[in-house]
């Protein structure tokens, strides 16, 4: 029997995780974030507040600027004035260069 099967060593249960120990699951939106999100910032989707989580979060179709200078439609949550880039659950879009929509939950649950 190896080392590791002994009987000095007792089974060891299974790792599981919290919502806090995933590394930002339930990370609030900053409280210095704009919201709705400001042209020239650094623009957030925080996923864990989308629809399915809170369903009183607003999102906005925006087109955003690419580190690459690619603009491309994203749908963004909040900015900052400052690039914090990507965290588990929240990620770092671009710079905004305009809102397109509003997107209310309404939108994206299909009752607009």
């Amino acid at each position: 029997m190896s080392d590791s099967m002994s009987s000095n060593n007792p089974p060891q249960p299974p790792v599981t995780y919290s919502h806090r120990s995933m590394g930002g699951l339930n990370k609030p939106i900053p409280s210095a974030a704009n919201i709705p999100p400001v042209i020239g910032e650094h623009c957030y989707y925080h996923s864990t507040k989308n629809k399915f989580i809170l369903n009183d979060t607003t999102s906005y179709l925006c087109k955003i600027r690419l580190e690459s200078d690619d603009i491309i439609e994203l749908a963004v949550h909040y900015s900052l004035p400052e690039n914090h880039g990507s965290a588990p659950f929240i990620t770092y879009q671009g710079t905004l260069e305009s809102i397109k929509q509003v997107l209310s939950t309404d939108t994206w649950s299909g009752n607009t």
